[in-house]
């Protein structure tokens, strides 16, 4: 049997609430409306992730107290609002719109989340979920040389090797937690599954996402052996997996420059988007309308050509359609998320806190200690996650994906439960 998160088995209380979450987490993975041929033109079974999302909400509104002392619950509600008031200022406010409308269930999701999911058992049930589900993503992926045709934010193959990257962590420092060899197998031959993603996707930008993730999670490794074989793991999969010509359009990053091809092209949206935010500087122009404006500063055919696009960045986005109060409120959702994870790393590293805590006791010190192990390794994924989306990100447009605010949501779970965990031990199970 494989140990670890994944098969690990703890009694998890399955209330309406978190059935909801788990189908949920299903749904948005993988995408059954799009993979099975007939359901997409069946319109109420596409509105099923969001009854579900309003399911949720109302039950949440429903339920008597409500977990808002986050810094990262603030901000996300801000950033939410800004984009409210942008959508009804946007010069294009249908474009705009579409976005937030997303973005509404986001929102709506994140706080029956953080309200609901109230144990360990049942956080690591949902990123289980979560992980199982795109193992099989990737094997599509893989499949199809680097993206998934019918899943819309996965038809890229740029956007399938940021989802690659944001998994490789979570399956690399769950190999480091297994306690056994069958484990550390299952997982890190899923880190080489995912890593082989990205690989097959050919995208330069996920290139360069995965050397920043594999650098950060190789940055952890203690053990040589370890090292050593996740080395040999990497090199495998490049070598059996690589696409011919693979490293040669691997060097086009440096050779092409800004002169040729799609760095070209993304140079010149890049500075569309310096220029909008230089004459918007505080909101910005809204969700969905950077584009909007190619043409008030490039009247030629080229500005006309490029109406509309995306700017491919997150970066750029942020300034341009969100301004430097949507930047701040994003960049300050990532620096509480990480605060958060170094007082768990602290924790973890300094296991006097729980030893000599006289308010804890004996019988259930070991349980913490374990507890906290296995919130440790989980921040150090979400943390590699967080690299991995923020270096794939600076070539791509995702900054309304779900995927970033799902780390977040996560994040903050993890650290409401951790501390919860250490204030009331005897509720602990």
């Amino acid at each position: 049997m494989v140990p670890g998160w994944l098969m690990e088995k703890e009694k998890v209380t399955y209330d309406l609430p978190f059935i909801l979450l788990c189908v949920l987490a299903v749904i948005n993975s993988l995408k059954p409306e799009f993979i099975i041929p007939g359901l997409e033109s069946i319109g109420i079974i596409r509105q099923i992730p969001n009854i579900i999302v309003g399911m949720l909400f109302l039950l949440w509104l429903a339920q008597g107290q409500k977990v808002f002392h986050n810094k990262q619950t603030k901000f996300y509600l801000a950033f939410f609002l800004l984009m409210v008031i942008d959508t009804a200022l946007a010069r294009n406010p249908e474009r705009a719109f579409l976005i937030t409308k997303g973005f509404t269930a986001g929102v709506m999701w994140y706080l029956a989340m953080i309200g609901f999911v109230d144990d360990f058992a049942k956080l690591k049930k949902l990123i289980n979920i979560f992980l199982v589900c795109n193992i099989f993503i990737a094997f599509l992926g893989i499949k199809s040389g680097g993206l998934v045709h019918n899943i819309p934010a996965l038809c890229d193959e740029n956007d399938f090797s940021l989802l690659m990257n944001m998994l490789i962590p979570f399956s690399f420092f769950y190999g480091m937690e297994a306690g056994r060899m069958r484990g550390k197998i299952f997982y890190y031959g899923i880190t080489a599954l995912f890593i082989t993603g990205v690989i097959v996707s050919f995208s330069r930008g996920g290139f360069v996402g995965l050397f920043f993730t594999l650098l950060y999670c190789f940055s952890k490794i203690q053990k040589k052996a370890v090292f050593i074989f996740m080395s040999l793991l990497v090199a495998v999969s490049v070598y059996f997996f690589a696409p011919q010509g693979y490293w040669k359009e691997m060097a086009t990053i440096q050779q092409q420059g800004t002169q040729e091809g799609t760095a070209k092209r993304r140079i010149y949206l890049w500075k569309n988007g310096l220029r909008i935010f230089v004459h918007h500087p505080v909101f910005g122009v809204g969700p969905y309308n950077s584009g909007v404006w190619v043409t008030t500063y490039d009247k030629t055919e080229q500005g006309a050509r490029d109406w509309g696009r995306a700017l491919h960045s997150i970066y750029f986005t942020l300034l341009s359609e969100l301004g430097l109060i949507g930047t701040f409120l994003f960049f300050a959702i990532i620096y509480y998320g990480e605060r958060d994870k170094k007082y768990i790393i602290k924790l973890y590293m300094n296991k006097s806190l729980i030893e000599n805590n006289p308010n804890i006791p004996d019988l259930k010190k070991e349980s913490l200690s374990k507890q906290v192990r296995e919130s440790y390794f989980l921040s150090l994924a979400l943390t590699g996650a967080l690299i991995g989306y923020l270096s794939s990100g600076i070539f791509l447009s995702v900054l309304y994906y779900g995927w970033f605010w799902k780390i977040m949501t996560y994040t903050v779970i993890l650290f409401n439960l951790t501390n919860k965990t250490l204030e009331h031990p005897d509720k602990t199970g």
